[in-house]
């Protein structure tokens, strides 16, 4: 167990405190707990006297107009909501996922809104990985989705998944975001399958 007191007096306070959430949206819920542990493993190393642990390499960035994570409200608790983090960042298949939303519900009750953009990030980060995405991120009110294996695909193929208002580059695409936050992740989604369909083929 992380010893709260000892990260607070070390300056590492706020990534285990009330701004955690405000982390976990800027940096990713990957990234996030990455450099969580490699703040903690550096504190312990300092402590101990031993070798301070390399620095986390970047994982897939998934970067979306979405309030994301575990309320203070619904998790009280800053290190069970940390473990839960870590938790969820290790989820690698819908059936991990549904499973940890049912034990967030039995735990805490329903799963507010944060809660359930999380869970949503983590199906399309298990998505995203089967063609090897480096990042989802918005500009405006377009999505671009990058990734190497874009290259491979037919440019037909892509044209016809993303519409007229798709533009391919050669390991990217980009389309507009449109509709209710429901019905563009819903869109976001199925773009992310469809990928993952066509690199796999």
């Amino acid at each position: 167990m992380i010893a709260m007191r000892d990260l607070e007096l070390r300056g590492a306070g706020d990534l285990l405190g009330p701004k955690q959430s405000g982390h976990v949206s800027s940096v990713g819920l990957d990234l996030y707990t990455r450099l969580l542990s490699h703040e903690v493993g550096t504190l312990r190393a300092l402590r101990d006297g031993t070798q301070v642990p390399a620095e986390p390499t970047r994982p897939m960035v998934i970067d979306l107009p979405l309030a994301v994570g575990l309320p203070e409200k619904y998790v009280g608790d800053n290190a069970l909501r940390l473990q839960l983090y870590r938790r969820m960042a290790s989820l690698g298949d819908e059936a991990a996922v549904v499973a940890f939303e049912e034990e967030l519900v039995d735990r805490f009750g329903k799963l507010p809104g944060p809660a359930l953009n999380l869970t949503y990030q983590a199906r399309l980060k298990i998505a995203a990985s089967e063609f090897g995405a480096q990042s989802i991120t918005t500009d405006g009110n377009r999505i671009t989705i990058r990734a190497d294996a874009i290259e491979k695909i037919p440019r037909i193929r892509l044209e016809r998944l993303l519409g007229e208002d798709g533009i391919i580059g050669r390991r990217q695409v980009t389309y507009s975001r449109r509709g209710t936050p429901e019905q563009w992740k819903a869109r976001l989604m199925e773009v992310a399958h469809a990928l993952a369909g066509m690199v796999g083929r």
